[in-house]
Order: C-alpha cells, then sequence, then structure tokens
C-alpha cells in the first residue's frame, strides 16, 4: 500500500497502471512456473523413493515448457504490447503505458 501511495504521489497515476499492469504480467508468469513445479512433484517423488531414477526423464520436459513459456511471453511482450496491455486496462488508456 505504501508503495502504491508514492507512486501515486510522485509519479501521478500513469506510474501506478503501469506498476500494475507490469505485476499482473509477473504474477501470471510465475503461476504458470508453480503449477507446472506443482505437478511434477508427486511424480517425481514417488519415483525418487521407490529409486527409479529412470522414470523421472519427464522432468526435461517440465523445465522445457517453463522455459518456452517464458519466452515466448517475452516476445509477445516485445511484439504486441498494446494488445497484451489491452488485457488488463481499457483500451483508451494503453497509449500512456507504451
Amino acid at each position: 500500500m505504501v508503495c502504491a501511495f508514492a507512486l501515486s504521489v510522485f509519479v501521478r497515476l500513469d506510474g501506478l497502471a503501469a506498476y500494475a499492469v507490469i505485476n499482473h504480467f509477473i504474477f501470471v508468469s510465475k503461476m504458470v512456473g508453480y503449477a507446472s513445479s506443482d505437478a511434477l512433484k508427486p511424480l517425481v517423488s514417488v519415483n525418487w523413493g521407490a529409486c527409479e531414477y529412470k522414470r523421472i526423464y519427464f522432468i526435461h520436459s517440465g523445465i522445457a515448457f517453463v522455459m518456452v513459456f517464458g519466452t515466448l511471453l517475452a516476445t509477445l511482450l516485445y511484439i504486441f504490447p498494446d494488445l497484451l496491455i489491452s488485457i488488463f486496462i481499457d483500451s483508451g488508456n494503453t497509449e500512456v503505458l507504451t
């Protein structure tokens, strides 16, 4: 709350809106990473506990998925910033953020 108030006072509300949009993208990307790692935990732990190390090959696909998703999100943000920003903010206010 203090950080949001400081942004609204010193940077005006435009800075606060940009800060909010950035936080939305950070949380979305973190949720995908956490979801994929949480999905792999039971599979890895069961096979690790049973000393079946050959069955843990799928962990590489989970790591690759998170890396591809992060790269894709960063590329889309670089190529289409107005389109992705308009997901979180009305289309009339996107020119302030770009």
